[in-house]
């Protein structure tokens, strides 16, 4: 199941969210600050996509995100039926 993470501090953009992708086999997952998401990834969590509404918050921590965090080529392993 593809997980998603998404980085906004406005609740009725996690409602939309959630509504939208309640049909599909999307995991989604809504946190309000960078530093929130931050703390997801640094406990273990992983995603396959992160949408990150701008904010200078937000674009602060995009810029400092630690290496161990991005997705490599060698992490990408197509799903097999």
């Amino acid at each position: 199941m593809p997980r998603l993470l998404l980085v906004d501090d406005n609740p009725s953009i996690h409602r939309i969210a959630e509504s939208l992708l309640a049909p599909t086999d999307v995991e989604l997952t809504c946190v309000d600050s960078a530093a929130e998401a931050l703390d997801r990834l640094e406990q273990g969590e992983r995603f396959d996509v992160a949408l990150v509404v701008e904010s200078s918050d937000h674009l602060a921590w995009l810029r400092n995100l630690p290496v161990s965090f991005t997705l490599s080529a060698q992490d990408v392993q197509p799903e097999t039926p």
